[in-house]
């Protein structure tokens, strides 16, 4: 047990244990008075039997770091000089995860309600005034995880009842209100916190400054995945971001339009891109030469050599071929080979194994090159390099500069793309000031950015060799044409019309640099959308809005269902089908039926995910489904599939042990009365009024819900 004397003799170690000047900044007991603290508003008693304590300083910012374990759990905390909870997050023993081989989810013991009042009561004791909180109310979710199930709540940060530029998040488990993790988006910047002027500023008048920073550029964007694209207005906001709601002068952030507009994506898109394109079958280098004829693929050697051919990849003699993979594309159209080269040691060993070893003395570089197998055409290049230990740092030179890097992108896409080259329009991504620099080409059209095509080049600074390639490109795409768009300031109007003016605090850098962690918290006039979006209709004006992801459903066919109540709460938790239909009366197939069963245990799947997919979770989630895609279900047959999914399926067997006066039981199928009984038992398969059961029964959608709600319910 760990006691006040404990923790002091602890406390006394650790500083100690600090460097001189931090020794000097706690030697008062601040360090002891901050650990008190913690304890203090989060309720930590003496039941942990170890602490320690890390202190830590960068750019200004102080922190501290505590932990607290013992045969009950650990506890994590993240403080500042004075006491401020930043993280926190709790892990009992009794409550940690344990693996289930089986499918058990259920309803929680706890409701919402009590959870959300469990995080107010934490919040409270955490954000003394002036700070305080509102809460998200579109942002909460549940999160079912097997047996058990937490809520999540974000909330605004506020300073004197105003909001701020940061968030919080709550996290409750629902079976006995514990707040397990806690977190402030601030916790790597310091405030300090100005108050509230005793004179304001005009509203309107700080309206009118804030909007001379609005402006507008052509964008294409893709409407539900439709082949012709739609043309919009991208709005775009310099500073000054704010107006001092004191002074009404204009306060900025440092962040400008020119430095979010064109910003792109980051590069390992690119090759997520090209990984969603591979999949199923492998071959090898040897079942690859031996299929050319009758598959149509090119051999190893036509792959290297189709590889070796772009010269600016840099593949000469002291690159050896090491394995070639050949994959066939997931829409089941065609491979995708993947050539991995890589510079030999002296001991013969490839950049791929002297990277795996820590403090290998010797400089390896690894290219890996994928090309269609049929006719060798690019696909994508990823670089990695060994910097050998002994070194004590990299041996960048970084002998050209981004102009130089950026000509070379250039002329190699204008040399193997040249159509879709004229198409584009470049931009640094990232990289600048390291060894690879990577821009990025967007399609333009009209004058108008398509960001959903690119092509995305890495230049190697010191090498000029291309090191990053990636491409994502839509041969069919139509764009709508520019003809009759209204004027950009009229969009900007249009988009203004749909801001309201608001007061709140906002964090402006003290040095101007929006990299800083040090803050003036200043209360100041900002504008608010009333719903968000980024983009106006080039014709009509009209904002264009993004429905948000949201893993809960409703409907508005189910008034009638007798099992409405049921098929609410399972869609409260994430359970359920999209669309705002539930068609309750419908046959269900088998791949509704896996969509709810899969749902229910935590998995992201909804009604568009393909049939093997479902299969595939299923399999690992212990639910064996020997039936077709489009097949009826049955309710015996359902049940089966929990009674063995669960586990029970093992006692089952054993028939003779088990009752079966249902008035049907003759109909049961053989070998299925203790898959019957045991199911009867856990309330999930219910026998009628004349005590029936009707195991082969064809269900609809809302009688498969009733049957999984009864099962959640046990």
């Amino acid at each position: 047990m760990i006691n006040t004397g404990k923790i002091t003799a602890l406390v006394l170690c650790v500083i100690l244990a600090l460097a001189p000047c931090a020794i000097a900044e706690t030697a008062d007991g601040e360090l002891a008075a901050a650990v008190l603290s913690c304890r203090e508003q989060l309720g930590i008693g003496d039941d942990y039997e170890e602490f320690t304590s890390d202190l830590y300083r960068e750019g200004g910012l102080f922190r501290y770091s505590f932990s607290w374990s013992g045969s009950n759990g650990d506890l994590y905390v993240t403080c500042g000089r004075d006491g401020t909870v930043y993280e926190y997050n709790r892990s009992d023993n009794e409550s940690g995860y344990t693996y289930d081989p089986f499918y058990s989810p259920a309803f929680p013991n706890g409701g919402r309600d009590n959870a959300k009042q469990a995080a107010e009561a934490f919040l409270a004791c955490v954000l003394p005034e002036p700070w305080g909180w509102k809460w998200d109310e579109d942002a909460e979710e549940g999160i079912l995880t097997g047996t058990r199930y937490s809520y999540g709540f974000s909330a605004v940060l506020t300073v004197n009842g105003y909001e701020t530029d940061y968030g919080i998040y709550v996290s409750v488990r629902a079976s006995d209100g514990t707040v397990t993790s806690y977190s402030r988006y601030d916790s790597y910047t310091d405030h300090t916190v100005k108050a509230v002027p005793a004179q304001l500023f005009d509203a309107a008048a700080a309206k009118q400054l804030l909007a001379e920073g609005f402006s507008a550029r052509l964008h294409y964007y893709d409407a539900d995945g439709k082949t012709e694209k739609q043309l919009c207005w991208r709005i775009l906001r310099d500073d000054p971001s704010y107006v001092d709601a004191g002074s009404g002068e204009p306060v900025g952030t440092g962040v400008t339009a020119a430095a979010t507009s064109d910003r792109g994506e980051y590069p390992e898109e690119a090759d997520d891109a090209s990984a969603k394109a591979m999949g199923g079958y492998t071959l090898t280098e040897y079942e690859l030469a031996g299929i050319e004829e009758t598959e149509g693929l090119m051999n190893e050697s036509g792959l290297d050599a189709a590889a070796r051919a772009y010269e600016e990849f840099g593949l000469d003699a002291a690159f050896t071929l090491r394995s070639v993979r050949v994959f066939r594309n997931a829409d089941g159209e065609g491979y995708t080979a993947r050539l991995e080269y890589s510079t030999a040691g002296s001991d013969g060993q490839g950049a791929q194994d002297k990277i795996a070893v820590y403090g290998e003395d010797e400089a390896a570089v690894v290219k890996t090159v994928e090309l269609d197998a049929a006719d060798g055409h690019l696909l994508g290049l990823m670089t990695g390099r060994h910097i050998p230990y002994s070194t004590g740092e990299d041996q960048e030179t970084h002998a050209f500069g981004e102009e130089k890097c950026l000509e070379t992108a250039r002329a190699f896409l204008n040399k193997y793309y040249p159509e879709d080259f004229l198409q584009t329009q470049s931009s640094l991504v990232s990289g600048k000031g390291t060894e690879t620099l990577f821009f990025r080409f967007t399609r333009c059209v009209n004058d108008a950015l398509y960001d959903a095509n690119y092509y995305m080049v890495g230049i190697n600074s010191d090498t000029l060799t291309v090191d990053e390639f990636g491409r994502n490109w839509e041969e069919e795409a139509v764009f709508a044409p520019a003809d009759g768009i209204i004027a950009s300031q009229k969009a900007v109007v249009s988009a203004l019309n749909h801001y309201d003016i608001t007061l709140r605090y906002a964090s402006i850098p003290k040095d101007g640099d929006d990299t800083a962690t040090s803050f003036d918290t200043v209360l100041v006039y900002a504008l608010k959308q009333d719903a968000y979006f980024d983009s106006v209709d080039a014709y009509t004006g009209e904002p264009i809005r993004y429905d948000p992801v949201n893993r809960t459903y409703a409907y508005t066919d189910i008034a009638d269902s007798g099992y409405a109540l049921e098929i609410e709460k399972l869609a409260r938790y994430g359970i359920g089908f999209a669309g705002g239909r539930f068609l309750p009366q419908e046959k269900a197939t088998w791949h509704d039926a896996l969509v709810l069963l899969l749902q229910a245990d935590g998995m992201a799947v909804d009604q568009d995910t393909d049939w093997q997919t479902l299969c595939m979770h299923a399999f690992w989630k212990g639910l064996s489904c020997p039936y077709a895609e489009d097949d009826p279900v049955t309710s015996f047959d359902l049940a089966k599939l929990l009674v063995n999914g669960s586990g029970y399926g093992k006692a089952a067997v054993y028939e003779d042990i088990f009752r079966n006066d249902f008035a049907d039981a003759a109909e049961i199928p053989s070998g299925g009365k203790g898959i019957a009984a045991i199911a009867n038992a856990m309330g999930f398969l219910e026998a009628d009024a004349e005590g029936r059961l009707n195991p082969g029964m064809e269900l609809t959608r809302e009688q498969t819900a009733h049957m999984l709600y009864r099962f959640l319910d046990r």
